[in-house]
């Protein structure tokens, strides 16, 4: 019986970061993700109170994921450590790239949210940005181009956003690659 509410409520979470990140949380309906998880309403009740409550914990699963990832020993190599990083970033069926790409998505309504969900939002992007400049400082100073980690992880976040941003318009021509590798060009010497 227990396995069943886990499998339900891993569904409506599935279900609902799928819509989500597609269709933003004002775009997509209790009906949306009930469909999609194909359960009741009393089912969805049982678990959660409102979409409000599955963002918060959807919220959750985005910093326990960056959390696993950031307590991974680094490489040996950096530059490939930042690399598979941006490559699961980009994969928007690995953990942290569905995450990102939610996150992302909840941000464009930040302000539809109460306080908490704003401050786990909030919360993400310090926690991610403090996850690159930790991961950039492991470089010698003299590969980075820019002045500080900081701008460097901003510069990457920034490019890894647009780009998800810019392939949701389905542009045939975007390919992820070149764009990422002509801003680790910029940022590296």
């Amino acid at each position: 019986m227990a396995r069943n509410a886990a499998q339900t409520r891993l569904r409506i979470l599935t279900a609902a970061g799928n819509f989500f990140s597609r269709h933003g949380y004002c775009g997509t309906s209790l009906e949306d993700i009930l469909t999609a998880a194909a359960i009741t309403k009393g089912a969805f009740y049982h678990h959660f109170k409102s979409k409000e409550e599955i963002t918060s914990a959807l919220l959750d699963e985005a910093l326990a994921h960056l959390a696993e990832i950031s307590q991974q020993p680094p490489s040996t190599n950096p530059y490939e450590s930042l690399k598979t990083w941006a490559n699961q970033i980009l994969d928007q069926n690995s953990d942290l790239g569905s995450s990102f790409q939610i996150v992302l998505r909840l941000t464009d309504e930040i302000t539809f949210f109460s306080g908490q969900i704003q401050d786990k939002i909030h919360r993400y992007w310090l926690d991610h940005l403090s996850f690159l400049e930790r991961l950039l400082s492991s470089f010698p100073a003299s590969d980075l181009r820019l002045p500080s980690t900081q701008q460097a992880a901003k510069l990457i976040i920034a490019v890894l956003a647009g780009t998800i941003l810019l392939s949701r318009s389905n542009l045939q021509e975007l390919q992820t690659t070149p764009i990422l590798e002509t801003a680790f060009q910029l940022i590296f010497a």
